[in-house]
């Protein structure tokens, strides 16, 4: 299988780093971590520690024009419906050290839980099943999931029209 890493140069290919998963969708990658603390290392880059919240949604692809919550997200067309999301528990949210559009995040324990069962959720609706992020009403992005995850981190690449700043604040906010 590969994901689409739009980061890269020459196109598709499958990314894996350690224990950590790159998937990308649309300009939006994910990187999930099952180790080690990201954020909250360095006291003047980070966002906060006192915790937040992403929101999470099982979903799945749509036709454009089929309804009204078949929403354009990445250039793909999905279903977001309000009521399908969950809160999922974060540490800490920090925009990425490296200047890149992205935000590390840290799920809770519970937040860790509660995102492995989103992922065995959209593995379950086949081929067009989404896991969709959103923060403080913003979708951040929605992306496939092969398999089911238990990550404790979470690097969220933002599409360009999104801050990483803006988008950490969204998530601690919550």
């Amino acid at each position: 299988m590969t994901y689409r890493d739009h980061s890269r140069a020459g196109g598709d290919e499958e990314v894996v780093v350690g224990r950590s998963w790159r998937i990308g969708l649309a300009g939006m990658l994910l990187a999930l971590g099952a180790c080690g603390q990201v954020a909250a290392e360095d006291p003047a880059r980070s966002t906060s520690d006192r915790g937040g919240a992403v929101q999470l949604a099982a979903s799945q692809t749509c036709t454009p024009g089929s309804g009204p919550d078949c929403v354009s997200v990445g250039g793909e067309h999905i279903v977001v419906t309000a009521s399908d999301f969950i809160r999922v528990g974060v540490v800490s949210a920090t925009p990425a050290r490296d200047g890149i559009p992205a935000i590390d995040v840290e799920f809770d324990a519970e937040g860790a839980m509660a995102f492995s069962q989103a992922s065995k959720d959209v593995v379950e609706k086949g081929d067009g099943g989404r896991l969709v992020l959103r923060a403080d009403e913003h979708v951040l992005g929605a992306v496939r999931v092969p398999s089911p995850l238990a990550p404790s981190e979470l690097r969220i690449f933002l599409q360009d029209d999104l801050s990483a700043e803006d988008a950490a604040r969204w998530i601690i906010g919550g």
